[in-house]
């Protein structure tokens, strides 16, 4: 028996990286239907049980996010990130627009446990934290964040203290 997973088409992640004295964090909005092999907690026609995700969440942020992303200060390799915050949210959700927004959003109240949302249409918003020396160091990313899809893109807005605000945009 053999059994196959759809591998969605495209998939578009949306990342925050803000170093700050002691800390690099990095905040990342993934589509959860690129999370294939996280059986999420559904109840009724296939809506995710909210109040019963939490460690799915968890477990999916780690999997297919922390695990392939590699983070460098000044080309040392920074330790494994932990995890501050990850939630739920839906698909119209505009709380990216912003660092600001986006991390009130991920440490903010999750969506409520009757939310009716098909867990294939959610997005996974997750916020780590890494130790580092200075946020004036230089720092480099490396991302295997493709597997979440045929064709992925990420868009990664770098905040720099004191500077503006810095835009990239990979495929792949």
């Amino acid at each position: 028996l053999l059994l196959a997973h759809d591998i969605p088409a495209d998939v578009t992640v949306h990342a925050f990286l803000k170093p700050e004295p002691q800390q690099l964090r990095l905040l990342l909005r993934v589509p959860m239907k690129a999370m294939v092999d996280i059986e999420f907690p559904k109840r009724g026609p296939g809506y995710i049980d909210l109040a019963r995700a939490d460690s799915f969440l968890r477990d999916a942020a780690r999997l297919w996010i922390s695990d392939s992303v590699e983070l460098f200060e000044d080309d040392a390799r920074l330790p494994p990130a932990t995890l501050l915050a990850a939630r739920v949210s839906l698909p119209d959700d505009k709380s990216f627009a912003s660092w600001e927004e986006a991390v009130a959003h991920v440490t903010g109240a999750r969506l409520p446990d009757a939310t009716d949302l098909y867990w294939d249409q959610g997005m996974l918003d997750v916020l780590f934290e890494y130790p580092i020396r200075s946020d004036h160091s230089k720092f480099s990313l490396r991302s295997d964040l493709a597997s979440l899809g045929i064709r992925v893109v990420t868009v990664l807005r770098f905040l720099p203290p004191g500077g503006a605000v810095r835009a990239f945009e990979f495929a792949g």
